[in-house]
Formats: C-alpha cells, structure tokens, sequence
C-alpha cells in the first residue's frame, strides 16, 4: 500500500510541471527561460492589482516574437520555443504577483528594471 501511495504521489508531482507564484515589483519585469533548451508551455495567471505585459522574445536579439496584455485575474497558454525567452512586464506603481505553471523544467529566472 505504501509503495502504490508513493507511486501515485510522484505520477502526480511529475504531471503538475513547474508551478510558482512571483511578485514582480512596481516598474520591474520577470524573465523566465534564458538558459531553457528545448520547447516549452507557459500557463500564466496574473493575480492582481494591475495590468502586465507579456512577451515572448528571442534570446539573441531580444526581438519580440509574440505578447499580449493580461489584465487583472486574466488567464493565458503561452508556447515558446528552445531560442525563446518570456518575459513579464509590471510598468505600474504597484506590486503585482503572477502564477505560472510550465510544463517543463525550464532554466534562468530573474528580475530587472524595465529597458526604456
């Protein structure tokens, strides 16, 4: 009985992905993906107060391949490939924190002042 629990805990933590929540500070983006290496799925939530930008942008040229807005408690799928990047953009004064859940592993996250 104990190895079927066992079992069944890891099926379900390896079919649940990545999941965190970030706050992104007031005038700041968050950038997940820049050490990824393969295709990967984004599904984001912005749990308030404010607006974010979403983008997804190329790694070398940092051109931007795709990007909506997601207002407040909006829900979006992103699929990105192996030479992308996503990043998410907090231009208000306030606090905003998102949710996301990936479907793979992905490597490099941080935070950073917005380019002007």
């Amino acid at each position: 009985m104990t190895k079927q629990l066992f079992l069944f805990l890891f099926v379900a933590s390896c079919c649940t992905g990545c999941k965190s929540i970030s706050t992104i500070p007031p005038q700041q983006e968050l950038v997940l993906g820049e050490a990824s290496d393969r295709n990967y799925r984004a599904s984001i939530r912005n749990l308030g107060p404010a607006e974010i930008k979403v983008a997804a942008r190329d790694k070398v040229s940092n051109e931007q391949t795709q990007g909506f807005g997601l207002g407040r408690f909006g829900k979006a799928k992103v699929y990105l490939s192996e030479q992308e990047k996503i990043t998410f953009r907090n231009s208000s004064d306030k606090p905003v924190k998102v949710k996301v859940r990936l479907k793979e592993k992905v490597e490099g996250k941080k935070i950073q002042p917005i380019d002007k």
